[in-house]
């Protein structure tokens, strides 16, 4: 599973690397998995798959940032 989860990332990465940009662009790239939790006692708890996700971010122009 956790290779499954690792070529989909770098699958995904290589594709927005390899698409053309006419432009410059500043892009951020976050993935969370949230499979993996803590309790209050440092306990592993393994949350059911399919909560995962993926952001991408335009941090181009900060000043242009909405409140």
């Amino acid at each position: 599973m956790k290779k499954r989860h690792l070529s989909i990332a770098m699958l995904a990465s290589a594709v927005f690397l390899a698409l053309p940009m006419t432009a410059s662009a500043q892009i951020l790239m976050s993935g969370n998995d949230e499979k993996i939790l803590w309790d209050d006692a440092g306990k592993t708890i393994f949350s059911p798959p399919g909560k995962d996700t993926i952001s991408f971010i335009d941090i181009g122009n900060p000043r242009t940032r909405r409140s």
